[in-house]
């Protein structure tokens, strides 16, 4: 950490921005549809379609168009504002990205409604590494009370046809997280849908709601009693803290979104706006861009706000800006390294997984021969 805390320092985040242009990591939407109307979410409300950045879904051919142009780029995050398995070409997409050896992510999280068996399989034959689902209730009365249009039985079938074929493949890919919105309607089913999660072999986290939502003090005990959630929501903790999701801000460093159709959106907040295309422009163009360079040093509190920057009109950076908090540069020397950090270590783990495999289905071969050898000597 003390060579960390040297390189930040050395303000490299200003003055060397090319050293981001090469992320390992990406957030890439699959797919801005959803067909749930989630009454918190601007894709349930049906707002992405009135913005500038639309709504539509990531082609097999922008996909693989990307990693052949960018092969430094490892890990993909497909989830954001909408439902991955809306995308007709993903099956294709996992395919292509376990042949070139790139790893698949859905962990700001899927609802996991509607996904055909085929894909379900895909999933777990091609490796996905990871998917958080989206489930706030543990019966379908308390679920479809925020998941309108959904059915949680649905989504619990697909849970367990995941499993059947991980099981049939044996493989533990993909992990699997239950991820819990509290609100005043279903805090007493948190219990229950954490033992159903163990049950099913999900992690299991809450999270807090956004919006202003009223809870009784007996909920409030309830949820100190059954999270460790320090807020029952988004709107309590500001009332205590400063600023909520300041962390977000480090994607535009370590892991920038990307629209479906190619828009620079920075992170997984904005919705609004573009710093530029990477089908269009590259993937390094767009990151070593003269608006990307201005954001960042925005978030670093070293220039002023400019109107054309997506950020100005973010409620964190406004945030920011008020209680003169900025970005750290040793925030995102740590964050960058963590990052790089945990990739090359999975990189190592699976390298080592494929060649124990090897090694044992080597060794079962030997070891056939030799019975086979044995038992014909005895039968002559």
């Amino acid at each position: 950490m003390k060579l960390l805390s040297k390189l930040g320092k050395l303000s490299i985040l200003r003055k060397w921005d090319f050293l981001y242009w090469q992320p390992k990591s990406i957030r890439l939407e699959a797919s801005s549809y959803c067909q749930l109307r989630c009454p918190e979410c601007v894709t349930g409300r049906k707002e992405l379609a009135f913005l500038d950045i639309g709504q539509g879904r990531l082609t097999f051919t922008n996909f693989r168009n990307l990693v052949e142009e960018s092969p430094h780029l490892v890990e993909f995050e497909l989830s954001n504002w909408g439902e991955i398995f809306l995308n007709p070409e993903l099956l294709k997409i996992m395919e292509f990205s376990h042949t070139h050896g790139k790893r698949l992510y859905a962990s700001n999280g899927v609802n996991l409604n509607s996904a055909s068996e085929s894909v379900l399989e895909g999933l777990v034959l091609y490796q996905f590494r990871h998917l958080t689902c989206s489930i706030d209730g543990n019966s379908n009365e308390t679920y479809i009370k925020y998941r309108v249009r959904g059915n949680v039985e649905k989504v619990f079938s697909n849970i367990a046809k995941i499993n059947a074929f991980k099981l049939r493949y044996r493989t533990p890919y993909p992990t699997l997280s239950w991820q819990f919105i509290v609100f005043p309607h279903n805090v007493h089913e948190i219990g229950a849908a954490r033992k159903h999660a163990e049950q099913l072999g999900m992690t299991f986290r809450t999270k807090l709601a956004y919006g202003s939502f009223r809870f009784t003090q007996e909920q409030k005990l309830e949820i100190a009693k059954e999270t460790d959630l320090p807020f029952a929501s988004i709107s309590d903790q500001l009332e205590n803290t400063a600023i909520w999701g300041e962390g977000i801000c480090s994607q535009l460093w370590t892991d920038p979104q990307v629209n479906f159709d190619g828009k620079m959106l920075g992170c997984c907040m904005n919705h609004w706006s573009s710093f530029g295309n990477i089908f269009e422009f590259g993937l390094k163009g767009v990151l070593l861009g003269e608006k990307m360079r201005y954001a960042r040093r925005m978030l670093l509190g070293t220039v002023s706000e400019r109107q054309d920057i997506p950020c100005t009109s973010c409620g964190i950076f406004q945030s920011r800006k008020q209680l003169n908090r900025w970005v750290s540069e040793i925030e995102i020397t740590k964050a960058t390294f963590r990052k790089n950090m945990r990739i090359v270590c999975e990189s190592v783990y699976l390298k080592g997984k494929s060649l124990l495999f090897s090694l044992q289905s080597r060794l079962s071969n030997v070891w056939s021969i030799l019975s086979f050898g044995g038992a014909s000597k005895a039968d002559s």
